[in-house]
């Protein structure tokens, strides 16, 4: 912030000190990372300014002693000038270790003085815990801490000792802590720690010997069950142990959202098998691996139940929309984006419409390394045996990495019964596109005498909306038999629409009259469909 010249400066100088302490804080949250620099610099702008600037306590009350903010004096200013207002303080022990031996003497002993005073936390992160916990910090009271994050901070990548608690932090009395999340180390199991929160995160386990196992997770989770919001659980479950069949369910009746990232698919499953959510919950399943295929198999050792999949307002129609994405950009992962019907905005074509991630009822990436090698497994274990997708009423599927094989398009397509739109991404291969259609075609079973179906593949399918990259590079004769079968069949496709842009070329139209579709502009199609 600059003073300099004009009649900006001597104006903005006789502002009320209300107005000045709000310019403050808001100036404070684009500052540096170190909020007391900036509070020191505008206490020097003018007598007026420092005089604001010491009037209001609060203003003081964030405290940094990390990322190479270690200056005792500045610490001790602002512990000095936030008086008795609550703290907001982040600590990093470990970095204050690296300093020179004069520097860290007197660092450590400003430190310790700072940390001694919990009653008056309000915000707590504190790196590199084990310190912390071996010069008995963090033992007495802190009545009006609300949010604490503990950091393990290992002294090597390979280091995997487990961190030992041997007393309740604070003394057990933390009755207005509502956020705890714990950073290399599974937190201190307790009820008093968790009943009263609304957030939870637990992060990055360096190894399976340090990472909590499904009981101690379920544990905590129950303790906090009437009151919880969003959890957020990532490379956090340990593998040990998480079979127990005669475990009740744990329900979250107020959780918002669920996030869980670069965990096992097996242990996922296993985890959220054992939770009941609101059927309004936001899930996001992130990065979720599988084991390493074995003779020629993966073991599924679970799938996920169908409360994942369940829509927020279950009705007797489908109403949700389902996007398929697999690219090799994101490391040959398998991405479902599933969200309700009812936030399609509209003058948004259904295949281009893309849902703000907060709206999506399931968000699920799946990465799979070897997608190509053991595609029946990949639709055994999730498409079939896993998901119900009965009430998924547009299927849009776009990328580059599917299966080649057919029985991948066609066990995804049995278990979608209910869709009515399809739409087919011009980023799929031509072999991609043909399985898909040859999924589409009703066996011989399925065409009776009377010329009723059976067992037909998308029997409500109404809407096929296909590239035009995709539909040219594929045999419009095959085409043109995939539509009249299923017409013979009695599910007939009412629309068929290509994209083609503005000005389709002539043979595109010619191959769109050929199979009886209309080629329309991508970025206007509409059909008019609900």
């Amino acid at each position: 912030m600059s003073f300099t010249g004009g009649e900006f400066a001597p104006k903005i100088c006789t502002l009320p000190p209300e107005v000045l302490a709000h310019i403050m804080i808001l100036s404070k949250s684009q500052g540096t990372s170190d909020p007391s620099v900036q509070m020191i610099l505008f206490s020097h702008v003018c007598r007026h300014w420092r005089h604001a600037a010491l009037s209001f306590p609060h203003l003081w009350s964030h405290i940094v002693a990390a990322d190479g903010h270690f200056n005792t004096k500045r610490i001790q200013t602002s512990l000095e000038r936030s008086k008795s207002t609550l703290l907001d303080v982040e600590v990093d022990l470990r970095a204050a270790l690296q300093q020179t031996d004069i520097v860290m003497f007197r660092l450590y002993s400003v430190l310790f003085d700072l940390l001694r005073q919990t009653s008056r936390f309000r915000r707590l992160v504190v790196r590199s815990l084990r310190d912390a916990l071996s010069h008995g910090l963090l033992d007495t009271p802190a009545p009006y801490l609300q949010e604490l994050t503990l950091i393990k901070e290992s002294e090597t990548m390979h280091d995997v000792r487990p961190i030992s608690i041997p007393h309740p932090l604070f003394g057990g009395e933390m009755p207005s802590l509502r956020a705890l999340s714990t950073v290399g180390f599974a937190p201190p199991e307790g009820s008093l720690t968790f009943s009263g929160l609304t957030y939870l995160r637990i992060a990055d386990g360096v190894s399976d010997r340090v990472k909590p196992i499904l009981p101690q997770i379920l544990n905590i989770l129950g303790c906090c069950a009437l009151t919880l919001e969003t959890l957020e659980l990532s490379n956090c479950l340990g593998h040990n142990d998480m079979h127990h069949p005669g475990d009740s369910l744990t329900v979250l009746a107020k959780l918002k959202h669920l996030e869980v990232m670069k965990i096992g698919y097996a242990a996922v499953a296993k985890l959220t098998d054992r939770l009941h959510l609101p059927s309004d919950s936001q899930i996001n399943l992130l990065n979720i691996g599988f084991d390493s295929p074995v003779s020629g198999k993966f073991f599924f050792e679970s799938v996920l139940p169908n409360d994942v999949f369940i829509p927020h307002c279950p009705t007797a129609h489908p109403g949700r929309d389902l996007t398929l994405v697999s690219n090799r950009c994101l490391q040959e992962s398998v991405v479902m984006k599933m969200y309700d019907r009812s936030m399609h905005e509209s003058g948004t074509p259904w295949h281009h419409y893309e849902p703000p991630v907060k709206g999506l009822r399931l968000n699920l990436s799946l990465d799979w390394f070897f997608v190509h090698i053991f595609p029946d497994t990949l639709v055994r274990g999730i498409f079939q045996d896993g998901p119900p997708l009965s009430d998924i009423h547009t299927l849009r599927v776009q990328g580059t990495n599917y299966p080649s094989d057919a029985s991948f398009w066609a066990g995804l397509l049995r278990g979608v019964t209910n869709v009515h739109r399809l739409s087919i991404g011009s980023e799929l291969e031509a072999t991609h596109v043909s399985c898909i259609l040859q999924s589409l075609l009703p066996s011989q079973s399925d065409v009776s005498q009377d010329d009723r179906p059976a067992a037909l593949p998308l029997p409500q399918l109404s809407h096929l909306h296909i590239s035009a990259k995709c539909i040219m590079e594929t045999d419009k004769d095959f085409v043109r038999r995939v539509l009249d079968e299923r017409e013979r069949a009695g599910a007939k496709l009412e629309t068929v629409t290509i994209a083609g842009g503005v000005s389709p070329r002539t043979d595109l139209r010619a191959y769109a009259e050929r199979i009886g579709a209309s080629v329309v502009d991508d970025e206007k199609c509409e059909d008019g469909l609900g």
